[in-house]
């Protein structure tokens, strides 16, 4: 961007120029020799106060900045002390920040706006005379300002831990809200990381109008929405075309309006599938495509019911309600199965086979088996018994038993009998992992290891294994022994953590120290990994 950007920086006491300890003049250093100016805000004598910020801003706004920065924080006992209006509570720091956002709404065309919350009295509960009760708002407003400053495009950089661990000077800020230089500096550089974001979006896509303000009618429908609840008013608006005010105030009045906070975009995916029959059959949940594949499940639960009620008011009618649950499930599961596969591996599934360790109720392996084609195999291993009956059912009533072959066992580095503990029929282990929610006794279950499992099938080779076993991934990681090597492809999913220790980083350490090397597709989570014996067949998706 060739011509100069002026940015102004307003806010609550820090970022006076006149203060002691601001960090701005190091800030102005760092950018002297960019493209970006400063516009220093006037009338406002020493430190700026809300009363003082709401006051000069439309003035201020005058003058046209490109971007604006701007600081929100409430600090009650020093501000009193000092003779400034200052919020003192979590819900007057919120209306100072909307009514803040609204002059800017009014006054910008150009709604490029950084937003920095900061809690300056972090850590400080020991000194006196700060008000430690303060302290105990300040996580929970910033988490609400991030939430609320993406929602309106607004960039957020979230300084709370940081301030702190950058070196702030507690006796500074307990008698002037100042800060030392390296601290200063380190934040600046922060600020500058964000213009230069922001000049360069804005050289890539110059003619590009900024989106509309997004607004709601009043602050209670600003808080009463999550993230997951704006996304899925966002994701509604997207493909209906409905304004999102008009969506928000109609959910907002409906009895099921809590159920938009557990939203979450695959949600949708139900209005993509070509379905033509839906209906309850024998208390399970039944679906049949164009294509004439059928899949069974389990049918909705209140909660994803409440969700449907909610979304059918926008959108067309096209599968029973107590079929929700499942049409999300074969969207994400059987649609989707194929992308779970490298692509360079694709080619030569035909004939093939795949392993499906963690299989639920069959829905990836019916996709799979669709690429292994009638001469390839496709091994589909299921723990739990009552999900084993029914994906036994969707392969048997899909013509598949030929080609897929359903194993109840769980896969673990002995074969015996294990204790399956779990939540639900999908969140169930035979480990200790560290989870949120307790997990339960299910019931006594039989073991195999996947090498015996390949034995059993007189299988060679495996193209390519799913394993998805809820922590257990190290056991039956051993339980291939030296079988390991006849699987050209694993993709393992291990976001799990037992006894400190992330399965992601054990189970990585075993396949490196087996020859094994890992794929591009692979991420924090997930592991994809080819080896040893085929790693020439896949040079070009090595990590």
């Amino acid at each position: 961007m060739n011509q100069t950007s002026k940015v102004l920086i307003v806010g609550d006491i820090v970022c006076s120029y006149q203060q002691e300890g601001s960090y701005l003049p190091y800030l102005e250093k760092i950018v002297d020799s960019t493209n970006f100016v400063f516009v220093k805000p006037t009338g406002a004598e020493g430190c700026l106060d809300i009363n003082n910020l709401l006051n000069h801003l439309p003035d201020w706004l005058a003058d046209q900045p490109d971007v604006i920065i701007l600081h929100i924080g409430f600090a009650e006992t020093i501000g009193k002390r000092r003779g400034l209006v200052i919020p003192s509570s979590l819900e007057d720091c919120k209306n100072q920040f909307e009514n803040i956002r609204k002059i800017l709404s009014a006054s910008l065309t150009r709604k490029v706006i950084l937003i920095l919350p900061h809690p300056l009295m972090s850590d400080l509960s020991e000194q006196e005379p700060v008000d430690s009760s303060i302290n105990q708002d300040i996580a929970t407003f910033n988490d609400w300002a991030k939430r609320t400053a993406k929602y309106y495009k607004i960039d957020a950089i979230d300084c709370y831990k940081k301030f702190h661990q950058w070196g702030l000077d507690q006796s500074l800020v307990a008698n002037n809200f100042g800060i030392t230089e390296k601290a200063a500096k380190r934040i600046a550089n922060v600020i500058l990381k964000a213009l230069d974001k922001w000049r360069t979006e804005d050289q890539a896509s110059p003619e590009t109008p900024y989106d509309r303000e997004l607004d709601y009618q009043n602050s209670q429908l600003s808080d009463f929405f999550t993230r997951y609840g704006r996304l899925g008013l966002q994701a509604i608006s997207k493909q209906t075309n409905l304004d999102i005010l008009e969506i928000s105030d109609i959910v907002y009045r409906s009895e099921h309006r809590d159920a938009i906070n557990i939203f979450r975009p695959h949600m949708l995916s139900p209005w993509t599938l070509d379905i033509v029959k839906s209906e309850l059959v024998d208390n399970l949940a039944y679906i049949k495509l164009q294509s004439g594949r059928v899949f069974y499940g389990y049918s909705t639960g209140q909660m994803m019911l409440n969700l449907y009620e909610l979304l059918k008011q926008f959108l067309p009618d096209i599968v029973h309600p107590a079929c929700f649950r499942l049409a999300i499930d074969v969207s994400n599961r059987y649609q989707q199965a194929i992308k779970q596969c490298p692509t360079s591996l694709l080619s030569s599934l035909k004939g093939g086979t795949i392993f499906e360790v963690g299989a639920y109720l069959g829905f990836k392996s019916i996709r799979f088996a669709e690429f292994v084609e009638n001469n390839g195999k496709v091994v589909s291993i299921e723990v739990l018994p009552e999900n084993f009956e029914i994906m036994d059912k969707n392969v048997n009533e899909n013509s598949l038993n030929h080609t897929v072959k359903c194993v109840n066992k769980g896969v673990w580095n002995q074969s015996g009998f294990i204790g399956l503990k779990g939540i639900g029929r999908q969140a169930n282990t035979l480990v200790d992992i560290e989870q949120k929610q307790k997990y339960k006794p299910i019931c006594e279950v039989a073991t195999d290891t996947l090498a015996n499992i390949m034995d059993d099938y007189s299988i060679d080779v495996v193209d390519f294994m799913n394993l998805q076993v809820m922590g257990a991934e190290i056991e039956a990681l051993e339980g291939l022994r030296d079988r390991l090597n006849s699987v050209k492809i694993l993709r393992i999913v291990c976001p799990f953590s037992r006894e400190g220790n992330r399965t992601y980083e054990i189970c990585r350490q075993m396949l490196t120290e087996a020859g094994s090397l890992l794929l591009k597709q692979s991420n924090e989570n997930v592991i994809y990994a080819v080896t040893r014996n085929f790693s020439h067949e896949f040079k070009a998706d090595l990590l």
